[in-house]
């Protein structure tokens, strides 16, 4: 008895130094690749995630807001922003690292040994035009180049960075490269190779450490062609004058005098519906901290400076959701505000394709004997019963248990000419049963569909009660049914994948197979494209 009351007394002492410990702050270090980021004050671990300085963004290539309210808004090297939550440690500002990560693009490798955050760029994209070759990624990272006359390749190695694109192969076709090749040379190095149609000369023209690489390739029997200048950040500019400018009952302009040419980055809300449009290495003239004219959709405009990160903030309060189109000329910039594409109107007056994920050889997701295409098609089903109740035109790119190939689907809504393209599938993380909830993807390159997912994702979790897993882009998570976002690039047709749940927990598993929660879902959805259309 005494020797099981002992082992009580330190199973007890044991849990209370464990819980203790976990509750210190303890400092750690963070590595961005191979190079130690150094930030003060230094960044720390409170149990459960890594809280690091907000000067760390600099040494990712982004820039920031001042703090408002709890949350900080920032913008990464490709000129994307996202605002994340803060925290205050011991007076100063600290930012979740896991969140940083999430909204500047980075892979996130915790090693709770020794104590070390390591974050890894992602390759996003590859072009060639004008004979130059360019490579984004999300932060600024190195880059090496082999030329491999022999064998008629041009070898580009980049540290400390995954490949993100879907593509791992890019048609080029011109008369000096046939195509580019992606892929990893190893776990931390990206590799691009070009193949030659004939003997080249090159130039790197980015930094040495840049989120844009830059590579001039020019014919090496014909002379070196032109180099363009480097890409760097952005050149201060003034902003002298700021006009609104009405176009239509549903469009207005806002053109902006600068005295050089300069740069606009936009950043959407929905609830409220709102525009943020932010110009880096800017300042304001006395002139231009009012603006003259109005439009009957534009309820405020608030212009503010942050001296401090050289950002100036035009903050549109907007009577429903828009999107914006921007025009940068040597002295002026014009962001042309507008609805989103294909709404207006009523939703009755709508064609709208669905597709249930997965059919036929390809269950998705399972959890014992239910297989994901089977809720896919039963959501899918109430979704499009509920909208011809309410008049509105609907395709299914599947009815029964059948196979759809990934082209077909997206090709649905190209070849009928839909207004909105509606994916719907169930979430599973492997041997994971700890998550729960809704997330609802988006195209990157598409801010109608951004809108369109926002507004969708917002009223499936107020109606269904599940847990907000947020809306979120494509752009690093290129796997699987994201690709029909992909194929609709371009199209005017906005469109946004679903995830209902997950069926891999036991608890989003019972919901999902349950009637009233699928209509629930189908009552989310169709809320959220009706308030996308009609701009409620």
């Amino acid at each position: 008895m005494k020797q099981s009351i002992a082992a009580s007394i330190i199973l007890l002492l044991t849990v209370v130094l464990i819980t203790g410990a976990h509750a210190e702050l303890v400092p750690v270090r963070i590595l961005i690749g191979t190079r130690e980021a150094i930030a003060a004050p230094s960044a720390v671990f409170d149990g459960n995630r890594v809280l690091g300085s907000v000067n760390i963004l600099e040494s990712l290539g982004a820039t920031h807001d001042s703090e408002i309210g709890g949350k900080m808004s920032i913008t990464n090297a490709l000129g994307r922003t996202s605002d994340i939550e803060t925290v205050r440690i011991k007076g100063s500002t600290m930012l979740p690292m896991n969140k940083v990560a999430e909204a500047i693009g980075l892979d996130y490798a915790w090693n709770a040994e020794n104590r070390t955050l390591t974050l890894t760029a992602r390759l996003e994209s590859v072009e060639f035009a004008d004979g130059v070759l360019k490579i984004n990624c999300t932060i600024p990272v190195s880059c090496k180049v082999n030329h491999w006359s022999a064998n008629n390749k041009l070898i580009i190695d980049i540290g400390s960075t995954k490949i993100a694109t879907p593509a791992n192969e890019v048609f080029i076709g011109s008369s000096l490269i046939s195509r580019a090749r992606l892929g990893q040379s190893d776990d931390t190095t990206a590799r691009v190779v070009l193949d030659l149609e004939k003997d080249v000369s090159y130039k790197v023209n980015s930094a040495p450490l840049d989120a844009k690489i830059d590579i001039s390739v020019s014919d090496k029997t014909e002379g070196a062609a032109a180099i363009p200048p480097a890409i760097g950040i952005s050149k201060p500019f003034t902003v002298s004058d700021i006009k609104i400018e009405q176009l239509d009952d549903m469009r207005f302009q806002i053109v902006m005098s600068t005295s050089n040419k300069g740069s606009l980055n936009a950043a959407y809300a929905v609830k409220p519906a709102k525009i943020v449009l932010k110009l880096p290495a800017c300042s304001l003239a006395d002139t231009a901290k009012s603006y003259s004219g109005s439009h009957p959709l534009l309820s405020d405009m608030k212009i503010t400076q942050d001296p401090a990160s050289r950002v100036t903030r035009l903050e549109l309060s907007l009577k429903r959701t828009m999107i914006c189109d921007t025009s940068i000329d040597e002295n002026s910039i014009t962001a042309l505000v507008r609805p989103p594409d294909k709404s207006g109107g009523a939703l009755a007056e709508k064609l709208i394709v669905i597709d249930p994920g997965h059919g036929g050889i390809q269950p998705g997701a399972k959890s014992g004997s239910i297989l994901e295409k089977d809720i896919n098609l039963a959501i899918a089903r109430e979704v499009a019963d509920s909208l011809q109740k309410l008049g509105a035109k609907v395709i299914l790119t599947r009815s029964t248990d059948q196979a759809v190939g990934l082209p077909e689907r997206p090709g649905a809504a190209v070849d009928s000419g839909a207004d909105i393209f509606i994916s719907i599938h169930c979430n599973s993380n492997g041997t994971r049963n700890n998550l729960t909830g809704i997330e609802t993807y988006y195209h990157m390159l598409e801010p109608s569909s951004r809108l369109l997912a926002e507004a969708v994702h917002d009223n499936v979790c107020t109606i269904t009660g599940m847990c907000d897993r947020s809306a979120r882009s494509d752009g690093r998570l290129y796997a699987g049914g994201l690709a029909v976002l992909r194929r609709l690039e371009g199209t005017g047709i906005p469109g946004f994948l679903v995830e209902c749940g997950y069926l891999n927990n036991a608890s989003d598993c019972s919901k999902l197979c349950s009637a009233d929660y699928r209509k629930k879902v189908a009552q989310g959805i169709i809320k959220g494209v009706r308030e996308y259309i009609e701009g409620n």
